[in-house]
Parts: structure tokens; C-alpha cells; sequence
């Protein structure tokens, strides 16, 4: 009786760990929801890259360590990587997008070790390297994003960034390409409320700093909404503009 019990245990114990096990593995792996929402791609992996001609040459895995703040401080050539799967059971209607989110200055995107998009012109100093556009997304072909696991490696020269920024301070994100877009440019909607609130409010305690004797609390309260204002201003800036990946490195962007 004893020895049932504790044979009883033992498989009691074993299956709690698997059942850990599995949630632990299951949260770090990149897999893509059934319907398609976006997400933030995680479990990088980096290598410096020597940017030879000719094809990328993938480095054996001992040479790829994960990502850590250090790393993302240094400018040069970088390989980053990482895996995801596509369930059997995801819509097949839904068109896969790959959104690139502050990545300074250019890069080239893998899908299964094959070229599927460049952004910018890599270079091994800053005088070869071209910063690439700062909104990039790519709208996969249904023909490589059948259901199984497949990897992402993205290329990276960083010989452009100027400021305290790291190269990669944004996320890689994948998911259904229209609602991809349409989440990204709702992001930047509240920016024109708070500038038109901020205007609204800078300018009338400018109008009170003058109508009140000059009143020091005026002048300050308006200098923080210009402060912030700008910030804002910045925020939507690319929008209206062809703005490249290092806009928000430049040194005036530093301050907010």
C-alpha cells in the first residue's frame, strides 16, 4: 500500500512538471494567434555580423547569445533572430504582416533564411550605410506562411544613431496586415487631441502671463505645455513626411 502511494505521488509530481514545463515554454514561444492579432515578437537571439558578400550565412548556434541591453548600446553589424509558429488551425484568409518598430538605421528581413524585404542600405561604416524609411511593413505572401515553425532573422547596420536611443528600443511585431495598419495609425489619434488641447492651453496662459502683471505661474505653466506640445508634435511628425530610422535619435529629440 505504501509503495502504490508513493509510485501515486511520484506520477503526481511528474505531471505537475511537465504541466509547468509546458506553460513555460509555451509562454516564451512566439506562436501566432488563430485570428490573426498582432504581437510583439520575442525570444531574440544576436550575433555580430561580418556583412560579407553574397548570401547571408546563418552562424552556428553557439554563437548566438540572447539579446541584452549591452549589446543594443554598441553601433556596427548585427544578426538578430528568433522562431515562430503558425498553428494548422489559423484562417488561411487572414494576410500575415511583419510591422518594424524603431530600428535603427538599416536592415534586411529573413524568412526562412530568404530575402523578403530591405529597408535602408547596410554599410560597415557610416559613410556606406544608408538609414532606411521609418515606417516599414510587409505584407507576407500566403505562399511561405503555411502553418508549421519558421524563422525570422533581421540584418542590421547601426552606424547612424546619434543619441542615447538603442538601436532597438521599439518591438518587431507580426499579425494580420490590415489590422496591423489600421492599429498602427490609431495609435497616433490621441496626438492630435492632446496638441490641440496643449495649443489651446499654451496660448492662453501666454494671453494671462501679459493680462496678469507679467505673473510667474503663467509663464511656467505655459513653458511645460510648450514642452510637452513639441513632444507631441514630434510623436506625428513622420507621418507627414518621408522621415527615415533615425528621427527620433536626432539630438533635439533627446529631451523629451
Amino acid at each position: 500500500m505504501l509503495g502504490f502511494l508513493k509510485i501515486y505521488s511520484v506520477k503526481i509530481l511528474l505531471v505537475f512538471l511537465l504541466t509547468v514545463f509546458n506553460s513555460v515554454v509555451t509562454s516564451q514561444a512566439n506562436i501566432v494567434p488563430l485570428d490573426g492579432e498582432p504581437f510583439i515578437l520575442k525570444n531574440w537571439f544576436i550575433t555580430k555580423d561580418s556583412l560579407k558578400e553574397g548570401n547571408l550565412k546563418i552562424p552556428p548556434g553557439k554563437l548566438w547569445t540572447p539579446i541584452s541591453s549591452h549589446s543594443l548600446s554598441d553601433s556596427g553589424n548585427w544578426l538578430i533572430k528568433t522562431e515562430l509558429i503558425i498553428p494548422d488551425s489559423f484562417r488561411k484568409e487572414n494576410l500575415l504582416g511583419i510591422f518594424v518598430k524603431n530600428i535603427i538605421s538599416s536592415y534586411e528581413i529573413f524568412w526562412d533564411g530568404k530575402e523578403i524585404a530591405q529597408n535602408g542600405i547596410l554599410g560597415s561604416n557610416r559613410n556606406t550605410e544608408q538609414p532606411g524609411e521609418y515606417f516599414f511593413n510587409i505584407p507576407l505572401s500566403q505562399n511561405i506562411t503555411h502553418s508549421g515553425k519558421h524563422s525570422i532573422i533581421i540584418r542590421i547596420s547601426n552606424h547612424h544613431d546619434d543619441s542615447f536611443w538603442k538601436w532597438y528600443y521599439g518591438g518587431i511585431e507580426i499579425g494580420s496586415y490590415e489590422s496591423g495598419l489600421s492599429t498602427q495609425y490609431k495609435t497616433y489619434f490621441p496626438s492630435f487631441l492632446i496638441i490641440g488641447l496643449l495649443s489651446v492651453s499654451f496660448l492662453f496662459n501666454i494671453f494671462l502671463y501679459f493680462a496678469r502683471n507679467r505673473k510667474l505661474e503663467h509663464l511656467l505653466f505655459s513653458l511645460i505645455c510648450f514642452v510637452v506640445l513639441l513632444d507631441s508634435v514630434v510623436f506625428v511628425a513622420p507621418i507627414y513626411f518621408n522621415a527615415s530610422t533615425t528621427f527620433k535619435s536626432i539630438p533635439w529629440s533627446c529631451c523629451f
